[in-house]
C-alpha cells in the first residue's frame, strides 16, 4: 500500500497544472467553382443540433484555473442533411443570430464547416465567478458546395443558467496533490 501511495504522490507532483488552450475559429466553408455551375438543388433542412456550453471557471479559491478561463465555448453537434451532390464532410452551415442575449463575437462572419460533425464557437467570457444567465436563438441552414442554401432554417434556442462561482465537485491539481500527500501520510502512519 505504501508503494501505491508513493506512486500516486509522484504522479500528482509531476502533473502539469496548466492545460493548453486551443481556441481555433471554425473552418470556413469553401465553395467549389465547378459545383457552382452544375448544382442548382438546395440541401434538405438541418435536423435539430445538440449543443453544450462550457464557460471559464476562474482561478478563485477552491477552483483550478487554466489558460482558457476567460473564454466560453458553444459546441454544436450537427448531422449533415441529405443533398444530391454534396456529401456530409463537405457540407457547410450558415449560422445567424435571431434574437436574445448572445455573447459578443460568438458568430463568425462566414459560413462554417464542421470538424467531424462538430462546430466549436468561442467568445470572451470574462466573468469567471458570477456569470450571468443568457438566452438567445440562432438559425442554421446548410450550404452545399455549389452555394445553395437549404430552403428552411432550423431555429435553435441556446440557454445557460449562469453560475455564482465554481462548483464544489471540481478538483484542480493542487487539491489532487494534497489528497495524494494525505493518502501517503495515512499509509505511512498505518505501517509504523
Amino acid at each position: 500500500m505504501t508503494n501505491l501511495a508513493g506512486l500516486l504522490t509522484v504522479l500528482l507532483l509531476n502533473a502539469s497544472p496548466a492545460r493548453a488552450c486551443l481556441l481555433a475559429p471554425p473552418t470556413e466553408h469553401q465553395l467549389d467553382s465547378e459545383e457552382q455551375l452544375l448544382d442548382t438543388s438546395p440541401p434538405d433542412q438541418v435536423a435539430m443540433p445538440t449543443y453544450s456550453i462550457g464557460r471559464g471557471e476562474g482561478g478563485q479559491l477552491g477552483c483550478s484555473s487554466d489558460s482558457c478561463d476567460a473564454f466560453g465555448t458553444l459546441k454544436l453537434e450537427i448531422v449533415a442533411p441529405a443533398d444530391d451532390r454534396t456529401g456530409p464532410p463537405d457540407m457547410g452551415y450558415r449560422i445567424e443570430y435571431l434574437d436574445g442575449d448572445m455573447p459578443a463575437d460568438l458568430l463568425p462572419s462566414y459560413d462554417v464547416r464542421p470538424d467531424q460533425g462538430v462546430i466549436y464557437l468561442h467568445w470572451g467570457d470574462q466573468a469567471t465567478n458570477n456569470q450571468e444567465a443568457f438566452y438567445f436563438r440562432l438559425s442554421i441552414r446548410a450550404v452545399d458546395l455549389g452555394g445553395n442554401l437549404s430552403e428552411l432554417a432550423t431555429e435553435l434556442e441556446i440557454h445557460h443558467m449562469g453560475s455564482c462561482g465554481c462548483g464544489s465537485q471540481r478538483f484542480g491539481p493542487t487539491e489532487l496533490m494534497l489528497v495524494g500527500v494525505l493518502l501517503m501520510l495515512w499509509c505511512l502512519r498505518r505501517n509504523t
